[in-house]
């Protein structure tokens, strides 16, 4: 999931939070790595495993959805991770 603002689309990477299937993070449920449903299947948002990636390893071929939508629990979820409330 890119979470990089359009604003710094020169920038040669983007930050992304890896997307894991539930049953990857059995047993392990935090704010910090919300659940999201795309294409009818639950997955959580990986929010301690935020990494950057080359600009370049990504195409259009990667996007799938646009969660938009999970604005609010994105943000909650980077504030969990950095300040454990």
């Amino acid at each position: 999931m890119v979470i990089q603002h359009d604003y710094y689309g020169d920038l040669s990477t983007r930050l992304v939070l890896p997307l894991s299937r539930q049953a990857y993070l059995n047993g392990y449920s935090h704010q910090a790595t919300p659940l999201v449903n795309i294409d009818f299947q639950t997955v959580a948002i990986n929010t301690p495993s935020m990494t950057s990636i080359s600009k370049g390893k990504l195409n259009n071929r990667h996007f799938i959805c646009n969660l938009r939508s999970e604005r609010s629990s994105v943000i909650s979820a980077i504030d969990a991770l950095v300040t454990n409330t």
